[in-house]
């Protein structure tokens, strides 16, 4: 009996440790830690696999995680098989060094050799998964990482060809990840989709976003978003807007992002292309995502940036400070912008609350910001600056959300009358389009222009055209003055 009893243990114990092995493997479904994935634990735990083989503290981990889902087992050996890798780029390098390791059949990768700050990166392709291969380090506080797969969205379609055709678009109907592939025989053209949000749910209705996630780091791949107006039941699209940052940024790499609203019988025909450097091989994947009510990218947290300024008190002033002047931007003043070169040295801040030009004496004539109209060297569909879809969908910047500080916020009332619950600059230019630069809109100003990659250490778009500036001085591209 006693026999009997002690193997009925040592069978217990043995099941226990079986489990106890299944269950605490590297892969992991515990909720997201802060810093977009980043564990902020000083040192890495023991190996959860082997636990008489604690892993070194100085060894950095990348684990993979499912978005609220478990990733199976056969997908986690098939992230091994495929040869996928984690790739530590060390970011205080100056060639940005890398080393990278393959992932062991429980999802993990692990380097023991590294030192210092480094941006998490995979190399290879995830078949069913994506990731925003853009906010995830690394560090020697913080070695730990894990990194949030989402499930891609099956397609139905090819989006292939030189015009949109309701037959052959990809059609899309809801939120998600998804992928544009695009091969040598579709590249030039681009793949073609068709947002046609699904109305039989009644919550279709919101703020959605595009944003592509092209690994930055690489730096090889620089995706493009042309946006168009369309009716999917005509099948008759129009009006094109091309869309090529607003997103992470590399020196190449521009990642976009766009702003749309869908209200009811709304459809957003889109095409997504690429240019590519010499290093990038085709196929070319292009994920995105299509966000709603920021349901993924955490959009719902943005500040809803309100204007603080008096625009009613300044009116008067204003007008007394422009009648019967020219409107000159300042890159075209060879007074102020020797070389098209912007600099703070000849702003100065006013005892108005408004940016002047500095001159010996002080202030100089006072700066405004083109809202209404296009800045210098860019030009939108509608020549409608900031209220352009070209512009006005990419106003989500560094958490913050400026739609309303521009246009301010509106509403209609019972007898569909338009009424503001606040004004934004646009409902306070004068008749070219321009308000006086007050702090708050040159914040406003310099977080665009850095978000859209103007000034690039000479890879920007405006440096492209012969523009050039100081970091702090990105936002005079939309400023001029009065003479």
């Amino acid at each position: 009996m006693k026999i009997k009893m002690r193997f009925q243990k040592f069978l217990v114990f043995c099941v226990s440790a079986l489990l106890a092995f299944t269950f605490c493997a590297c892969s992991s479904t515990a909720p997201l830690p802060p810093n977009n994935g980043n564990n902020d634990s000083k040192t890495d735990p023991a190996d959860p696999v082997n636990p008489d083989d604690p892993v070194d503290e100085n060894t950095f981990t990348v684990r993979l995680v499912g978005d609220g889902f478990i990733i199976p087992a056969e997908e986690l050996a098939s992230f091994s098989d495929s040869g996928l890798r984690a790739v530590w780029t060390d970011i205080s390098s100056v060639n940005g060094a890398s080393r990278s390791a393959e992932f062991d059949l429980n999802g993990c990768a692990r380097l023991s050799d590294l030192d210092g700050d480094y941006r998490i990166t995979l190399s290879g392709t995830l078949n069913n998964y994506t990731y925003n291969p853009n906010i995830y380090t690394a560090n020697n506080d913080r070695k730990t990482v894990e990194i949030k797969l989402y499930q891609l969205t099956t397609l139905e379609g090819l989006g292939s060809g030189s015009s949109f055709n309701k037959n052959d678009v990809i059609k899309l109907s809801a939120s998600g990840f998804y992928r544009a592939v695009l091969t040598e025989v579709n590249y030039s053209d681009g793949v073609r989709f068709w947002f046609v949000p699904n109305s039989e749910t009644g919550d279709y209705v919101g703020e959605y976003s595009l944003e592509s996630f092209v690994n930055v780091t690489a730096n090889n791949v620089n995706p493009i978003l042309q946006i168009y107006n369309g009716n999917y039941a005509a099948g008759t699209v129009w009006s094109p807007s091309t869309v090529e940052s607003g997103g992470k940024s590399g020196t190449f790499t521009k990642n976009f992002r766009y702003e749309l609203e869908a209200k009811e019988h709304s459809d957003v025909p889109f095409l997504i292309k690429a240019a590519k450097t010499e290093e990038a091989q085709f196929p070319i994947y292009v994920d995105f995502l299509l966000d709603k009510d920021g349901e993924h990218s955490g959009g719902n947290n943005k500040k809803e940036m309100i204007p603080t300024h008096d625009f009613e008190a300044a009116r008067a002033d204003i007008q007394n400070d422009t009648r019967d002047k020219t409107f000159t931007f300042v890159s075209n003043s060879d007074q102020y912008s020797s070389c098209n070169y912007y600099s703070m040295n000849y702003i100065i801040l006013g005892t108005d609350g408004y940016y002047h030009l500095k001159t010996s004496t002080g202030e100089g004539a006072r700066l405004y910001a083109k809202i209404t109209q296009d800045p210098v060297g860019i030009t939108t569909d509608s020549h409608g600056g900031f209220l352009d879809g070209k512009f006005g969908g990419q106003l989500a910047l560094n958490g913050k959300s400026y739609k309303y500080f521009i246009k301010g916020k509106s509403y209609e009332d019972s007898d569909g009358t338009l009424q503001y619950e606040y004004k934004g600059y646009a409902n306070y230019v004068n008749g070219d389009g321009v308000y006086p630069v007050t702090e708050e809109l040159k914040e406003f100003l310099q977080a665009f222009s850095e978000a859209r990659g103007y000034f690039q250490d000479g890879d920007g778009y405006l440096e492209g055209l012969g523009y050039n500036s100081s970091d702090k001085a990105q936002w005079l591209f939309a400023c001029g003055y009065y003479r």
